[in-house]
């Protein structure tokens, strides 16, 4: 089901989108629509192009210019899964607040379409996000893939993040952790896409997060530090920090 997006003013002042042609800027406003809350969409072109424009007669190809035009300016990812064509919206994130997002309705983009794309700064965390681990809120498990798939190892990853950040971020209690909301938070990151089903990754997350986050471990101006509870407890959080959200000492 299409959903509300905002949009804001400097979209028509935005250099990069200047670049591209009226129609490609009116289409990737209509593409958000159409994405789910974490910023995903089919990308079949004709399927696109039917849901956008039922009613005018465009030839497909042109169309496809448009979604061309776009992937030119990294405004649009493509990426596959499962031999079905997807977008990602690069900035998706940086514009769209989502209080309460829905279940995602297509897979997440894979780790490796990430890299090299830095956000934009982003707010610091609030109050509510580094809430104690009696917190209460509902946990989602937006897009698992279908089991089967491999069980959580919350231990080892644990294991790894306090060897790897257990000097500069609050260090983890594996008694306290074991069947806490955490735990199934991170249960829910690791079914959610499956370039994160492997202690690899995780390692390689974690000293991304010591070695390139500085805003995460202190370097903010307020004193505020991340902590494992946090950074697995939405997959936007994981995403933002993949993307470079807070890289650098970005964040405010």
């Amino acid at each position: 089901m299409p959903r509300t997006r905002s949009i804001k003013p400097e979209f028509w002042s935005d250099e990069k989108l200047s670049l591209v042609s009226r129609d490609a800027r009116l289409t990737f406003i209509a593409i958000w629509n159409q994405s789910d809350d974490y910023g995903s969409v089919k990308g079949h072109p004709a399927w696109l192009k039917n849901t956008i424009y039922p009613y005018d007669e465009i030839k497909l190809s042109e169309f496809q210019k448009w979604l061309l035009e776009l992937e030119k300016i990294s405004a649009l990812l493509p990426y596959q899964v499962n031999g079905e064509k997807y977008y990602y919206i690069r900035t998706f994130t940086k514009h769209q607040t989502i209080n309460k997002p829905s279940q995602a309705k297509n897979p997440p983009p894979p780790l490796s379409l990430l890299e090299g794309y830095s956000r934009a700064t982003v707010g610091l965390p609030s109050e509510t996000e580094t809430e104690t681990e009696t917190e209460t809120e509902e946990i989602e498990c937006a897009n698992a893939p279908s089991p089967p798939f491999p069980k959580c190892p919350n231990k080892e990853i644990i294991a790894v993040y306090n060897q790897i950040l257990g000097d500069v971020l609050p260090p983890v209690r594996p008694k306290l952790w074991a069947g806490s909301k955490s735990e199934k938070h991170l249960s829910a990151r690791w079914k959610e896409d499956e370039s994160w089903q492997d202690i690899e990754f995780w390692k390689g997350f974690f000293i991304y997060i010591r070695d390139k986050c500085p805003f995460m471990t202190g370097g903010n101006g307020r004193s505020w530090k991340a902590n494992l509870r946090w950074i697995v407890k939405s997959r936007e959080n994981m995403i933002k920090i993949l993307e470079g959200a807070y890289e650098h000492g970005h964040g405010h």
